[in-house]
């Protein structure tokens, strides 16, 4: 059976890093400077409803909560809420309550530990907690497999949807620091990308199928890459774009674009990281916003006088040489 087509019917965003995407998501509140704390509920949209939630909890609800209110997510949590779907990928997104937690049995004895803040230690507690606050009651999971976790979580999403078991899902990668972190990666980007994946309908702007993941033949080698990336393409469709997502230092641009040009696909490479940086497991989720934008608005870098672009591939590698490849193509 041919897997249906996928599409985003909505998307939410917010970044404390680099501030480049203002320009290309208007929607995308402007970065704070590191004079300023970022808030990750900075509007107080928890409230006091949850008081001991993760830092992750109330960034991604604080963001992803108005994709949960559009009229069909409504209808559908009102009729069907275990048809609906959360896939959450993040790396280190309970480091701070986990190390507070652990340092506090320590220092002080599990009796001061607050049994409120025991679920911050569960991996899966951001997604949890939002399911239970939005009403959702379908399939929900969170990744953790590097920067390509957010495009591995979309892939189950959408596998989901595929299979008949949801009908739609809230696919967000998050990411958040804290003094541990800055330990460790100073400067770190903290970020949500939410998207609302839907069945692509007749109405779909653009559309896309599941994403590849798997080993690619050769050290990320650009033959290995285009041969990934035709294997995507529907016949006598070239890519416009080529994103580079994640993992650009692994790629040979040059070489890349050579390889193209020998298949006679006349693309533009980007590296999505000179606009969102680089981080633990949203990169995939913003480029995926990133050319949604650029396909319906934006002109993406390099081809400022030409037509939107009718398709983009985003291309993911990591340092394990595994691959990570999803075409997006405008239906109109």
């Amino acid at each position: 059976m041919t897997s249906p087509l996928l599409a985003l019917a909505t998307s939410a965003y917010k970044l404390n890093g680099p501030d480049h995407l203002t320009a290309l998501m208007p929607h995308l509140p402007a970065a704070k400077g590191p004079e300023a704390p970022f808030s990750h509920d900075a509007a107080n949209v928890l409230g006091r409803r949850v008081r001991h939630a993760s830092a992750a909890t109330r960034f991604l609800f604080s963001t992803a909560s108005t994709l949960a209110e559009t009229a069909g997510m409504q209808k559908l949590l009102t009729q069907n809420p275990d048809r609906a779907g959360v896939y959450v990928a993040g790396e280190t997104i309970g480091l701070g309550e986990d190390l507070d937690f652990d340092l506090c049995v320590k220092v002080h004895g599990p009796d001061r530990v607050s049994p409120l803040k025991t679920p911050n230690t569960v991996s899966n507690v951001a997604g949890g907690q939002f399911a239970i606050l939005t009403g959702i009651k379908g399939p929900n999971c969170t990744v953790a497999s590097g920067e390509g976790s957010g495009i591995a979580a979309l892939q189950l999403a959408g596998l989901a949807l595929a299979n008949a078991r949801i009908d739609a899902a809230i696919v967000s990668g998050i990411e958040v620091s804290s003094r541990y972190h800055a330990m460790v990666f100073p400067g770190m980007r903290e970020s949500v990308a939410a998207h609302l994946l839907v069945r692509a309908e007749d109405s779909s702007r653009v559309v896309f199928a599941l994403p590849w993941i798997g080993m690619l033949d050769t050290d990320a080698g650009s033959d290995a890459i285009c041969a990934a990336i035709g294997a995507q393409l529907p016949d006598s469709v070239a890519p416009d774009v080529v994103l580079l997502a994640w993992g650009a230092p692994q790629v040979e641009q040059t070489a890349l674009k050579a390889a193209l040009l020998a298949r006679g696909w006349d693309a533009t490479v980007v590296d999505g990281a000179e606009y969102y940086g680089t981080g633990e497991a949203c990169s995939g989720l913003l480029a995926l916003g990133m050319a949604q934008e650029w396909m319906t608005g934006a002109a993406p870098p390099g081809r400022k006088d030409k037509p939107s672009p009718r398709t983009i591939a985003l291309v993911g590698v990591d340092q394990d040489n595994q691959g990570t490849v999803l075409v997006m193509r405008a239906t109109s």
